[in-house]
């Protein structure tokens, strides 16, 4: 399903019985009561940004959600996880009421002392083991059926195995905060200090960069792309820089990506995504920005219509037959090679062959 914007977005549907006494019904409104109170971006992004959903529940929110699993997990087509399932979410600083408690079908979840009934020492405890679950059902790719299947190590990654080990310890005082948790994994030399996490860190932040970082970022990017899933690339990276030229004018630091970014798109993709972005650059007055998309052009043309090369392209790219600098005007020259086909009349035969006309005198 689309929003007005052509955002895509999921719906969740419960159908209630028709008697009215559908428990599953109960326990979508509290979702829904519940998610109403939880304003976060990662509630309801890879395991990385999943620990910051549980920092924020367990820290800030003073909420343990009881029944974190793979099964709580929602992945979005950027590859973003997040965290739903908060049916039973509850207040850490009141007892688990019987609404709280997961479902039978998830007990297998529940840490060691919900056995005994006996509360966990720390807020997080309970969380934690679930995020253990999470971690070895991630890594073995199957959902867990067995607490003791935990014990198997072997899929579980030598850089995340010792955080692991302290989740599903069978003493909830050992388990760690999440906060703890993404400072141990995220230190240099550690699981998450890697290209990608790194990199999509800095998107995040993009906004409270300063000019000399954004652009020292942006001018390293496009060689990271290649080695980055295509999925992130389009539906995570993508988006931010548009966001980067659309509200912080970032112009032509973002131009080298975005062309990048724009072979892994097919032609929908592309007009849809890169052309409005592209076109408007146009009227810069930025050389350095007109000269790489002029140098785009070949590849370019075959992306953007005949009514948009006409009335939003050329009236700009015009200027350069003028340009005192040569660079620009031979560029802009050979650009007319490529876009001839879909000029109208009065571009191509009036205003481009009187700027070559004129070019033509001054060499002689």
């Amino acid at each position: 399903m689309c929003m007005e914007n052509g955002a895509a977005v999921c719906v969740f549907v419960c159908e209630a019985e028709s008697t009215g006494e559908d428990k599953h019904l109960d326990i979508a409104k509290r979702v829904i009561k519940r998610l109403k109170t939880l304003k976060h971006p990662y509630i309801l992004t890879y395991i990385d940004s999943f620990e910051k959903a549980l920092a924020f529940l367990n820290n800030e929110g003073g909420l343990t959600h009881h029944t974190v699993n793979s099964i709580s997990v929602f992945v979005t087509q950027a590859g973003d996880w997040k965290l739903s399932g908060v049916e039973c979410c509850s207040s850490v600083a009141t007892p688990p009421t019987p609404g709280s408690r997961p479902v039978p079908a998830l007990q297998v979840y529940s840490p060691p002392e919900a056995s005994t009934n006996s509360s966990a020492v720390n807020k997080w405890s309970s969380d934690m083991w679930g995020l253990g679950c999470l971690v070895w059902e991630t890594f073995n790719t199957t959902t867990l059926t067995d607490v003791m299947d935990l014990r198997d190590t072997t899929k579980i990654p030598r850089g995340i195995l010792d955080t692991y080990q302290q989740l599903v310890s069978t003493s909830s005082r050992c388990r760690p905060n999440p906060k703890d948790v993404l400072a141990t994994l995220t230190k240099k030399g550690a699981f998450f200090n890697n290209d990608l996490i790194l990199t999509l860190t800095f998107l995040e932040e993009l906004h409270i960069k300063d000019d000399r970082e954004s652009s020292r970022f942006l001018s390293g990017l496009v060689k990271k792309l290649d080695s980055f899933p295509d999925y992130i690339v389009k539906y995570r990276i993508l988006p931010t820089l548009i966001t980067q030229h659309t509200v912080y004018n970032a112009g032509c630091r973002i131009l080298s990506a975005l062309f990048k970014i724009g072979t892994l798109l097919n032609d929908c993709e592309y007009q849809q995504h890169i052309v409005p972005c592209v076109v408007t650059l146009f009227s810069s007055s930025d050389r350095n920005t007109r000269l790489k998309l002029l140098q785009q052009i070949p590849s370019l043309c075959q992306h953007i219509t005949t009514n948009t090369v006409n009335k939003e392209v050329f009236p700009h790219l015009v200027s350069g037959f003028v340009d005192t600098n040569a660079t620009i005007r031979e560029h802009t020259v050979k650009s007319i090679l490529h876009l001839a086909a879909k000029l109208n009349y009065n571009n191509l035969n009036v205003e481009v062959l009187n700027h070559f006309a004129r070019l033509q005198s001054l060499d002689d």
